[in-house]
């Protein structure tokens, strides 16, 4: 016993050490904040909208997604042309160091297509969103008319009015 107390201080400084030396993660990670999917059609695809927060102190980037419930999924921008909202997909979404990347009816937006079945309000989704720093990032995703939860929240960008659709685009059905 008495080694033992000797030891000690030895034992726990080289545990110090051990862990000074181990390189702490580069800044905070993602924050998903207020995900919603609206209620789908069926044999149309489906659209989630989300606020994405970098905890870190380095920019990143959203560069893909899945969800068990759809075949695929793909990043896309919706923008006015001609007169028209046209749907086109996109590469990835920038989320600044420190800051926000808003995914919204009318702008940025995750399309789900060849769902198994229509997406009902009250349901939810599992979706995991794919970061190019960061890795996945697991989400549960409500299923609501318009991003009103639990007495009224909103869902960044949501003013749950206007119906842009997805026709410009062929996708056709589905509210950006």
């Amino acid at each position: 016993m008495k080694r033992l107390c000797h030891a000690l201080p030895a034992i726990l400084a080289l545990c110090l050490v051990t862990l000074l030396a181990v390189p702490a993660p580069a800044g905070g990670g993602i924050e998903v904040v207020h995900p919603w999917a609206r209620p789908s059609i069926p044999n149309r695809p489906g659209v989630v909208y989300l606020g994405i927060h970098n905890l870190g102190d380095a920019p990143d980037r959203l560069v893909g997604a899945r969800a068990g419930e759809a075949g695929s999924a793909e990043l896309h921008k919706a923008e006015q042309k001609d007169g028209l909202m046209r749907m086109s997909p996109v590469e990835a979404i920038e989320v600044p160091a420190g800051g926000m990347a808003h995914l919204g009816p009318g702008g940025l937006h995750i399309m789900l297509f060849d769902l198994a079945a229509p997406l009902k309000a009250g349901d939810s989704l599992a979706l995991t969103l794919r970061f190019e720093r960061a890795g996945e990032v697991p989400v549960t995703v409500p299923v609501m008319r318009d991003g009103h939860q639990h007495g009224g929240a909103h869902g960044h960008g949501d003013t749950g009015h206007g119906d842009t659709g997805h026709g410009g685009a062929g996708h056709g059905g589905a509210e950006n």
